[in-house]
């Protein structure tokens, strides 16, 4: 698999891109395969901002980590400058997708490392979910209890209101 992310690496870089497949670091974000993500990040670091279509949903790097409990990849990605609140075609965020992970351990510990890289737990997506209200509907009383018990602060909000982000107090 790794001489396979390498090659679609190879291809990434040389502007050829077949639309409707995943990224090499996408697919080493769903497998928490951190060496080669470090390779990956090593021989081209602006693949951290490169966006997966595949789906139609324009995913970040760091949102299909979140999404798929890889703690490791979220960390190393989050290293590299990953932008922490990016979103998905529907405003979703890595937030919201660690707030979904089906282990509410695993969920918790990728939202803390998000919450402390500034990720807005507040955000709300077009649903208008935000990651407490997500937390909830899943059943996950330490997760939602450890994001209602951030103190977001104003200034917070209005940024997350002001890029779109309507915030909601759930």
């Amino acid at each position: 698999m790794r001489i396979a992310l390498l090659l679609g690496l190879s291809l990434l870089r040389n502007g050829i891109f077949v639309r409707g497949q995943t990224t090499p670091l996408h697919l080493a974000a769903m497998e928490n395969d951190v060496e080669t993500a470090t390779r990956l990040l090593r021989e081209s670091p602006e693949i951290v901002h490169v966006l997966d279509v595949e789906d139609g949903s324009w995913v970040a790097p760091l949102y299909t980590a979140a999404e798929h409990g890889s703690l490791d990849v979220v960390r190393l990605l989050l290293a590299n400058g990953a932008d922490v609140d990016s979103e998905t075609e529907d405003r979703s965020t890595p937030l919201m997708a660690a707030c979904n992970y089906g282990d509410q351990g695993m969920a918790l510990e990728i939202a803390k490392v998000l919450v402390e890289a500034g990720a807005h737990p507040t955000r709300r997506n077009k649903m208008r979910y935000n990651a407490r209200k997500i937390a909830a509907e899943r059943g996950y009383t330490k997760l939602y209890r450890y994001l209602r018990s951030l103190d977001v602060p104003p200034e917070h909000q209005r940024k997350a209101a002001a890029a779109g982000g309507a915030t909601e107090d759930l």
